[in-house]
């Protein structure tokens, strides 16, 4: 039997028969209002990891330095004889895309990170998603130190999150060098008032290889210092004034 509407009656699992009033939907809009839901869950669901990233970890953070607008902390970590340092600074900017352009700029790393020898974008998916490469010099008599990362990128206003992590990746090693495995953190940049950010810089790694650990802490305050002074350089160049971000609205 049909109803009045065309569509054919149907019977429910009793045996009584039930009529279909319901108007017929556009299928394609449906689909698209679906994926519009789906996306802000995913996006609702990673930030909320990223922002619980720090409240479940187990650094225990202790306030080393303080040098105009940069701030250090550094972190015991458990199983590791190296520490993770947590940085912050305060800065003017003209936009999020200023400085996170800066940031995804991997073929210029030797500007914003110090001891930084060569770095080269190795893949690249979007603006929110690199595989890079890069060495970093090491003091005499320590073999210098290569890796490749992964950077992965999330907008949520009023911030934008750059995670990164040490990966294995099919690239050869360089004769004379030692190939990181192990390594993680993150920035973060955080619109706190009319051109006003603060850029926080996370990290922790294992250097692999024969390095003692109390040489390479003694870099772990130095190094956040040095790379967010470098970023305040940078910025007052204006290079990066003008960039536009892809995945930035």
């Amino acid at each position: 039997m049909v109803s009045g509407d065309g569509q054919a009656d149907k019977t429910d699992y009793l045996g009584n028969k039930r009529h279909n009033y319901l108007p017929r939907m556009n299928v394609n809009v449906d689909k698209k209002i679906q994926m519009t839901i789906n996306n802000k869950i995913y996006f609702l669901i990673l930030s909320f990891i990223i922002l619980s990233y720090d409240v479940h970890s187990q650094y225990n953070w202790e306030y080393k330095t303080k040098e105009d607008s940069i701030t250090v902390y550094v972190s015991e970590v458990a199983n590791s004889d190296f520490k993770a340092f947590r940085a912050s600074l305060i800065i003017e900017a003209t936009g999020l895309d200023e400085i996170v352009a800066i940031l995804i700029d991997v073929e210029n790393f030797d500007k914003l990170f110090p001891d930084i020898r060569e770095s080269r974008l190795l893949k690249k998916y979007s603006d929110n998603h690199i595989i890079h490469y890069l060495i970093n010099n090491a003091p005499w008599p320590v073999d210098d130190r290569e890796g490749i990362f992964e950077l992965k990128c999330l907008y949520y206003p009023p911030f934008v999150q750059i995670n990164f992590d040490c990966i294995d990746y099919n690239y050869p090693v360089t004769d004379g060098v030692v190939r990181m495995t192990k390594g993680t953190g993150y920035w973060k940049v955080t619109e706190t008032g009319k051109n006003i950010f603060e850029v926080i810089y996370q990290y922790h790694g294992e250097p692999s290889g024969k390095i003692p650990a109390w040489l390479a802490n003694t870099m772990v305050v130095d190094h956040p210092v040095n790379t967010l002074n470098n970023l305040k350089k940078i910025i007052a160049g204006g290079k990066y004034r003008n960039a536009k971000v892809d995945f930035i609205d």
